[in-house]
């Protein structure tokens, strides 16, 4: 099992919130919707997860969310990189670290 599935989400979810507060809340959502399959996956993971994941929940589109929950751990890391190099302009992040590949 990749590195226990990113310890119950928390790689996606690391990266969920700086999505949404750079306006890019359609991969957030579908970064917490990996995230909660995650957990679900391995039953549980660390408490703040979930209370990001609920704090991010209520302010993201349910849709987008649940369409999320049907990406694999490898959509996630695209996801991220994606995102990360549109906001920051570089190519040195390594999500696949932060999402446990």
């Amino acid at each position: 099992r990749r590195a226990g599935r990113a310890v119950g989400g928390e790689g996606p979810v690391r990266f969920a919130g700086p999505f949404a507060a750079a306006g890019d809340s359609d991969r957030a959502a579908r970064l917490v919707g990996a995230a909660e399959t995650l957990r679900e996956q391995v039953g549980g993971g660390p408490n703040w997860v979930q209370q990001e994941l609920d704090d991010l929940r209520v302010r993201l589109d349910p849709a987008t969310v649940d369409a999320g929950r049907r990406l694999t751990v490898d959509e996630a890391v695209a996801a991220v990189a994606g995102g990360a190099r549109a906001i920051t302009g570089r190519t040195g992040c390594d999500p696949a670290r932060a999402v446990g590949t």
